[in-house]
């Protein structure tokens, strides 16, 4: 029975749920894919801040990659309890959690810690979330390299716009009396 499922279309980049009597004007150019699914609701996440519903609890990578057109060279992000998790292709999101699931694309940079390369996602960074992303030792502190070639040491809550080739060193603490 239609009452036992949910349709959403697929708007590109977008979905929207359809109602047992709603009609759906298929006149304009991709507009015209659903997914059918056997459930009694319909659950919610974000992709860049913008909303989506989906018909059941879980939702694979490289269906969030299509419904929001995300291309092959970006990645997607989950944010879960102040972390940013990167998908890898066979990842599966679950959507029954309380609120709604919070993701974004993002580039992958190469950024220097030390001497290293590390690739992380572009965006802005507080400087306690950029230590925790480069696994930054616990209690050190972490400098950049500016463009005149000076070490500046980021501040706590500080926040920084992260972009490919960003040199970064980290240190203990020092100065103090003795």
């Amino acid at each position: 029975p239609a009452a036992d499922h949910v349709l959403i279309q697929l708007l590109l980049p977008g979905t929207r749920s359809v109602g047992v009597d709603e009609p759906v004007d298929l006149r304009r150019n991709g507009t015209e894919a659903f997914w059918a699914f056997k459930s009694d609701r319909v659950f919610l996440f974000t992709i860049n801040d913008r909303g989506y519903e989906w018909g059941v609890a879980k939702v694979t990578e490289p269906e969030l990659r299509r419904i929001a057109g995300v291309n092959d060279e970006e990645f997607l992000v989950q944010e879960r309890d102040g972390k940013d998790i990167i998908l890898a292709a066979d990842d599966i999101v679950e959507l029954g959690n309380a609120g709604t699931e919070r993701l974004r694309s993002a580039k992958l940079v190469n950024v220097y810690l030390n001497i290293e390369i590390e690739k992380i996602p572009s965006g802005t960074y507080s400087t306690e979330k950029l230590i925790r992303v480069l696994n930054v030792e616990a209690g050190y502190l972490l400098n950049v390299l500016d463009a005149q070639g000076t070490l500046v040491p980021l501040q706590p809550e500080q926040t920084i716009q992260i972009k490919d080739g960003m040199k970064f060193y980290s240190h203990v603490p020092s100065g103090g009396s003795s």
